[in-house]
């Protein structure tokens, strides 16, 4: 309770008027006097406002709505604290019963609504001076009230016996402790001497402690116990004016407990001490007393933590020098042990040396909590042994008691994780290494869980379809919208791949985000292990569009090579058999013109004999029809040689290859790459097992292009078909001779190899040894022929059951 004089200020006043103007006047008057007034316009609202809060003056009308003012005034003086307001009744009644009826009401005054206005005013101060009066008197005696009973408070709650006796012993005023150990009321312990109640020697002991206090005006402290029960007693004289004592106060402790704790503290201290020697964990203790200023005063001095700890990053001469004014005071064994030192003193003197450049992180959070005025902190911190082999170690620096404010005493204990970093770090290089495979594969890898939803879609995934992977975790691979919702992609998929646990190859379509169709071929496998199942479920895929593509060009090319070997031998045949019929031919056109003529004389001397025409129709022979008819046959032989000769002659012309495009300037490299690429797929299904190796300059040769191709398309095809094993090779190499003046490409496969008379007819038109598959013996001959128009040869080498070389020469431009 604050003892300062009250003013009106403090004057807290309810003013119940259900007539706004006069509610208005009145609340006006009390606030030029500063006083704080609250209205209310009918009795049952100012009712329940006093109940919650204390108004010292009350002005109530008594025509109030729903609790009439002398009934609210009856109410109000029943209530806590109802006695000590002053009501004013404020009343437009004049009559003597009225006004005795709000007297008798409980009202300390009344007021006339009538009254003049000076009269009205000065009313009100009258009952203001009053309500201050009764505030100060109220406020002074609740004050006094107030102290005596803190003080008896205070000294009944304390767990001391508090007693109070003159110098002779005899009690004057004790508090409840006393009777409570005493098992007697206080009046019935005034009167009686303290010493009474103890026996001779503990009375005696004691009564001359008090002796002392008293003689000497000074307080005496002394300790003795009673039935094992140890007290501490602290004797205060009080000194009269006059320098005299007539009173003693007596402050007894207990301090059994104390005692006990005292001894608990010795034996814990014993066992702290033989478990930090001799425990596996390293563990020493620190002092950080001589840098906690400083650590505070740059924490208080940096914007935030992050400023605290860039600070020391670039202060590292400040950091090392706070770190060479920490010192430890212990260290056990281990500590000595795990850190490679001599001994224990040696660890102690050079603990700093432990710290290294890649210690600063962890130190630094540790010098946070010092300067946040923390007691615990943990967490990783790279430390070096004496011989500066790195050490990973787990911490935990805990103050220990006392030491909360000066951080002089700090306990550091130690757990090596090297071994366990090491395995973490292996572990995550492995996890480093099979991601970056899933990531970095040219083949699509999808990870699901085993009921279908996704967790991990590689960047290969993502490239072909545009959805990133954070767009695809955790869906179900069936409500994807790359998904085409083919059987293969549907939720019964994995129903019956978890049923059955067969996992086999399919093919299904994927839906890019560009609505781009791309046909995908799967493998399937598991991954990991728990309660007998496997956790996931791994697609490894490879977009097949542009294979399936180049299939079905490549079968359209073949088709068209297969036609072009038809014309090929159709030309062969052609010319063969050109030059087969020509000869004979050229017979009978140089031989029709002279039997012609011949006849023409033969018939000039028949006609010189006599009774010719008689011999030959002797004969059967009409000589006349003879001679007109044997010029026309020998003229239609003449005509049908010239029109073999025509007809041969464009044959000929059908069958001679078109030189017209050999002057093309052409790089082998190129050729043998587009052949390649031609005929890739037939190659990939022959064998696993393929290189191609290109000089790494042009080999410009001079030539045509598509022929070229065409020859060594037709190598390649009959390497393929050579092939028995998809683990035989295939091998195409491009390079220039020592000279620098041919391009040679060289064709090496594994095969089954060329039997040695097989080689001698390999060029010949018409030879196969594949006839059942369906070979025409046309492509070598063919091959051969484009060979040697562009100057060059073709030659092979071949082993049955070794394999098969072809090099092909052609002269550099």
């Amino acid at each position: 309770m604050t003892s300062s004089k009250t003013s009106p200020s403090d004057i807290s006043v309810l003013i119940a008027e259900d007539n706004d103007v006069n509610s208005f006047l009145l609340k006006k008057i009390f606030e030029q006097q500063d006083c704080e007034a609250n209205l209310f316009s009918d009795g049952l609202s100012a009712y329940e406002a006093f109940q919650k809060k204390f108004y010292a003056l009350l002005i109530l009308d008594i025509g109030l709505p729903g609790l009439d003012g002398l009934s609210l005034c009856r109410k109000i003086r029943e209530l806590p604290g109802g006695n000590d307001c002053f009501i004013l009744i404020y009343t437009g009644y004049s009559d003597t019963e009225k006004l005795s009826a709000a007297i008798e009401a409980g009202a300390d005054d009344f007021l006339n609504k009538g009254t003049s206005p000076k009269m009205f005013r000065l009313r009100l101060e009258i009952a203001m001076r009053t309500v201050l009066g009764q505030m100060e008197k109220h406020q002074a005696a609740i004050s006094i009230r107030e102290s005596e009973q803190k003080a008896r408070a205070i000294i009944d709650a304390s767990p001391d016996i508090v007693v109070m006796v003159d110098k002779n012993g005899i009690i004057l005023d004790a508090n409840q402790m006393l009777t409570k150990i005493m098992n007697s009321r206080r009046s019935a312990l005034m009167g009686k001497n303290i010493f009474s109640f103890y026996s001779e020697s503990i009375a005696h002991s004691r009564k001359a402690y008090l002796d002392q206090a008293v003689s000497g005006l000074k307080t005496v402290q002394f300790e003795d116990n009673i039935e094992d029960i140890h007290f501490k007693h602290n004797i205060y004289p009080i000194i009269e004016s006059d320098n005299t004592v007539e009173k003693i106060v007596i402050y007894s402790t207990d301090i059994t407990r104390e005692k006990q704790l005292s001894s608990q503290r010795k034996e814990s201290e014993e066992r702290y001490r033989h478990l930090f020697e001799y425990t596996s964990v390293p563990l020493w203790e620190r002092d950080y007393s001589n840098i906690v200023d400083t650590l505070i005063t740059i924490y208080n001095q940096s914007e935030d933590e992050d400023a605290f700890s860039n600070y020391f990053w670039s202060h590292k001469d400040i950091f090392w020098e706070l770190i060479s004014r920490t010192k430890t005071m212990n260290a056990n064994q281990a500590s000595v042990d795990v850190f490679g030192s001599k001994d224990a003193e040696q660890f102690i003197k050079k603990t700093s040396e432990i710290i290294f450049e890649r210690s600063i992180p962890a130190m630094i959070m540790i010098f946070k909590t010092i300067a946040q005025k923390k007691r615990l902190v943990s967490g990783e911190i790279e430390l070096q042994r004496f011989d500066h082999t790195n050490l990973d170690m787990l911490f935990q620096w805990v103050v220990m008691p006392g030491a909360e404010t000066d951080y002089s005493r700090v306990l550091i204990s130690m757990i090596d994780i090297t071994a366990l970093k090491n395995t973490e770090q292996y572990l995550r290089n492995e996890r480093n290494f099979n991601t970056a495979i899933l990531d970095n594969a040219n083949t699509m890898i999808m990870v699901t869980d085993w009921y279908g939803k996704i967790v991990r879609f590689n960047r290969t995934c993502q490239q072909l379809t545009g959805y990133m992977e954070d767009e695809v975790l955790n869906k179900n691979y069936w409500e994807t919208q790359f998904s085409d919702h083919s059987d293969f992609s549907t939720k019964k998929t994995f129903e019956f791949i978890r049923e059955s646990g067969r996992l086999s190859s399919f093919e299904s379509s994927w839906i890019t985000k560009t609505d781009k169709t791309c046909l995908i071929s799967w493998s399937i496998t598991t991954m990991g292990e728990k309660d007998g199942h496997p956790l996931h479920i791994v697609f490894v895929g490879m977009d097949i569009t542009e294979k399936r593509k180049a299939e079905k060009e490549a079968k359209h090319r073949q088709q068209q090579l297969m036609q072009a070997d038809k014309m090929v031998a159709l030309g062969t045949l052609v010319s063969g058999v050109a030059h087969e019929i020509n000869n004979p031919t050229g017979i009978i056109s140089l031989n029709g013109p002279m039997l012609k003529k011949g006849w023409a004389s033969m018939f000039s001397v028949l006609d010189k004999h006599e009774n010719i025409s008689e011999k030959f129709e002797a004969q059967g022979v009409s000589l006349d029809k003879l001679k007109k008819r044997t010029p026309f046959l020998i003229e239609q032989i003449i005509e049908s040689a010239r029109r073999i000769k025509r007809i041969v002659s464009e044959l000929k012309d059908y069958a001679r290859q078109d030189l017209t495009d050999m002057n093309q300037r052409v790089d082998i490299n190129d050729v043998i790459k587009t052949s390649v690429n031609l005929v890739i797929n037939k190659i990939k299904k022959s064998t696993h097992n393929y290189s191609f190796q290109y000089f790494p300059k042009e080999l410009m040769v001079k030539g045509n292009f598509q022929r070229l191709e065409q020859i060594f398309i037709n190598v390649l095809i009959n390497a393929c078909e050579a092939l028995s094993d998809t683990n035989q090779s295939i091998s195409v190499n491009t390079f220039p001779d020592e000279s620098l003046a041919w391009a040679i490409i060289q064709i090496k496969d594994q095969g089954i190899g060329i039997s040695e008379q097989a080689l001698q007819n390999l060029f010949d038109p018409f030879f196969t040894t594949k006839r059942d598959n369906g070979g025409t013996g046309l492509g070598m001959a063919v091959s051969h022929g484009i060979i040697e128009e562009h100057g060059g040869t073709i030659q092979y080498k071949s082993e049955p059951g070794e394999g098969t070389i072809c090099q092909i020469k052609i002269p550099l431009d």
